[in-house]
């Protein structure tokens, strides 16, 4: 399939971190590469080519490579180094706030939007 979708994976976190301009080359020449590979005409929705190989575009890759590492820090701290384990990495709700709210113990409220902005 797409072997080099570890390599773009490969610190994306900070390299993709950045105005979208300068990550418009790489997305379309990842777009071309998948037309190509499927053969598909240049009229083929995204979504359809991004689909059919069960992948992410360029931009959406490193929303859901922090949502993995939210995950994995709530849900499953062992498979974390240990720098992460015993770190105030995150802030939750219920630190931020003495008294009750509905979202007191919601713990996703924030970053969720601080992903989907």
């Amino acid at each position: 399939m797409l072997l080099y979708i570890p390599i773009i994976l490969y610190g994306i976190e900070i390299y993709a971190n950045t105005k979208p301009s300068y990550l418009d080359k790489l997305n379309k020449h990842n777009n071309k590469l998948l037309r190509i590979l499927q053969n598909k005409p240049i009229v083929t929705p995204l979504c359809e080519l991004y689909k059919s190989y069960n992948t992410l575009s360029i931009p959406n890759l490193p929303k859901y490579q922090l949502l993995l590492f939210v995950h994995k820090f709530i849900h499953h701290p062992e498979l974390l180094p240990e720098v992460f384990i015993h770190s105030n990495f995150f802030t939750f709700n219920e630190e931020i706030y003495s008294y009750n709210m509905r979202t007191k113990d919601d713990s996703t409220t924030w970053w969720m939007f601080l992903i989907f902005s």
